[in-house]
């Protein structure tokens, strides 16, 4: 796996960050890939229109499992309207919809692109927890 992952996403995959059952009340939203068989579930609390916690678990490749991992760390805290827009520039540059400034990009999400590049059949792995939150914040407006 070493040679297929940068030391980025495989930090991700074995120390994935909120993977895990919350503790509190929250929404659970569940999002899957038909194509290689990767299930989620997003477990969102919202407060003030502010994520306050989002955690995942999954039945997943590493890819989805790293992206998830990446994704909760980037909105968790965040304005549900500002997370929005970061979902969607992510979304954006993986699907070619928007040119990549790898500038404005963070390590992780660099990575993650990275990756979907060279392994282009494997773009749906790292969108899914993206697109499934994508889903659940445009349900609470």
């Amino acid at each position: 796996m070493a040679t297929l992952y940068d030391d980025v996403i495989l930090d991700h995959i074995k120390n994935a960050r909120n993977y895990r059952v919350p503790e509190s009340e929250s929404r659970e939203i569940r999002g899957s890939n038909v194509l290689c068989g990767d299930e989620l579930v997003l477990y969102l609390r919202m407060d003030g229109g502010r994520v306050a916690d989002i955690s995942f678990q999954c039945s997943c490749c590493g890819l989805s499992m790293a992206s998830s991992s990446v994704m909760t760390d980037l909105v968790k805290g965040k304005g549900g309207g500002e997370a929005a827009v970061l979902l969607r520039a992510f979304t954006g540059r993986l699907d070619g919809t928007l040119h990549s400034d790898s500038a404005a990009l963070g390590r992780e999400q660099q990575a993650l692109l990275d990756a979907a590049q060279r392994f282009p059949a494997r773009t749906r792995c790292v969108a899914l927890p993206w697109t499934t939150l994508m889903t659940a914040l445009a349900e609470t407006e």
